[in-house]
């Protein structure tokens, strides 16, 4: 009921619950009028043939009819957000009118948290999932004191793979 008129939901929940969640938000949105935007970081898979699967994607073939994900994404930690520390993101999103796209990076764009915008979903997404991997990398790096070489090093190989990857 609490979505019934929304022109903009935005998911931000670990993607378990999606499954559960999803039908009933469908049974009251106009997917013809509403927009979704993900802030969930990570990727699922398939049951079947347990390739990845975009969680905007996901959202996106439960919702049906017409409704288009879009996906935010950067290296910033809740905290930091929340003590108004600068912070950056990427909005990712092609809701087939510039307008409307530059309307919902508004919605998030402000003096301490500063959003770009791109057209890339999938890129923006997957990026932003294996971003995570390196950041444990570089966690792992600094708490076994390997220093800045070792950390660069896993930086730039990590970069490397991601571009393999999502190409």
């Amino acid at each position: 009921e609490a979505v019934r008129d929304a022109t903009v939901l935005i998911f931000v929940l670990p993607h378990q619950f999606l499954p559960k969640l999803l039908p009933t938000i469908r049974a009251h949105v106009n997917p013809n009028r509403c927009h979704g935007i993900s802030l969930i970081k990570g990727l699922d898979f398939d049951a079947d043939t347990k390739l990845p699967v975009l969680i905007s994607k996901s959202i996106e073939n439960v919702m049906g009819n017409q409704f288009r994900c879009g996906v935010l994404m950067g290296a910033n930690v809740a905290d930091e957000v929340a003590r108004q520390r600068t912070c950056e993101s990427t909005l990712a999103c092609d809701f087939g009118s510039d307008s409307v796209n530059e309307r919902i990076r508004q919605i998030f764009d402000e003096e301490h948290f500063r959003v770009s915008r791109i057209t890339d979903v999938a890129g923006a997404e997957a990026c932003g999932a294996l971003k995570n991997i390196i950041a444990l990398g570089a966690g792992f790096v600094d708490g076994l004191n390997l220093g800045g070489n070792t950390k660069a090093a896993l930086l730039r190989i990590g970069l490397l793979e991601m571009t393999k990857f999502c190409t």
